[in-house]
């Protein structure tokens, strides 16, 4: 009896540490993946900020009260100011105000 026991014991150690070992490759295959995802949308976070900087259209984006968040060179240029001068200020007033006199 003593034998069956320690054998019942030793079948529910093994079969956990399999279930362990099976849970730890999961989750590395699964880090693995999320890095390759990360690493898939920096690029094309990349992509899409140069297509946006090197427009010669006026690319903005601003919160609903006006505040600027981005401007493009384009931008900055059209409005005569830097893009750290811009960014934080109401767009509204910018367009309102001449360049340079804010």
């Amino acid at each position: 009896m003593p034998y069956l026991i320690s054998f019942t014991f030793m079948s529910v150690v093994l079969a956990m540490g399999y279930e362990l070992s099976r849970d730890v490759l999961r989750a590395a295959q699964l880090t693995r993946e999320l890095q390759s995802s990360a690493a898939a949308l920096r690029e094309s976070e990349e992509r899409y900020r140069e297509v946006v900087e090197s427009q010669t259209d006026l690319v903005c984006r601003h919160l609903a009260d006006s505040t600027l968040t981005f401007v493009n060179d384009a931008c900055c240029r059209f409005l005569g100011r830097r893009q750290e001068e811009l960014l934080g200020r109401k767009l509204l007033e910018l367009l309102s105000a001449p360049p340079n006199s804010a």
